[in-house]
């Protein structure tokens, strides 16, 4: 999937970015409490709906910064599904953890670098703008 950048010169009409900053939080929330309680499967989908909000931007990314967030990401999708086919109960539920852990890192550093995270400001600042 590619973006036409030369499309750029407009801007729409409505933003509808706030809305996606909501969606965001409120999957980084179902995605913490899922985790919690174990639901790994339930986790999985939530974190798909993250990658779907999050692909234009890791492309974007990718593209200007020479990053490699899209490869990372099927990758991390790679090994989840590995981890499903484990034939061992325990070692299956580590492997999906550690999986599903991973792709949720990998996600929140496409959300920071694309300035959808929070924001970072110098202790040596004042505290009033």
């Amino acid at each position: 999937m590619s973006y036409n950048y030369e499309n750029e010169k407009t801007i729409s009409e409505f933003n509808e970015s706030i809305f996606q900053l909501q969606r965001l939080h409120n999957n980084w929330l179902e995605i913490a409490i899922k985790r919690k309680r174990g639901d790994f499967e339930g986790t999985r989908w939530v974190l798909d709906s993250q990658e779907a909000e999050l692909e234009f931007d890791a492309e974007k990314l990718d593209e200007d910064n020479d990053k490699e967030h899209i490869k990372k990401i099927e990758e991390v999708n790679k090994e989840i599904d590995k981890a499903w086919l484990e034939k061992n109960y325990l070692n299956r539920r580590i492997k999906i953890y550690q999986a599903l852990l991973k792709k949720e890192k990998i996600l929140r550093k496409v959300q920071q670098e694309s300035g959808k995270g929070a924001k970072y400001k110098s202790l040596d600042e004042d505290s009033l703008d």
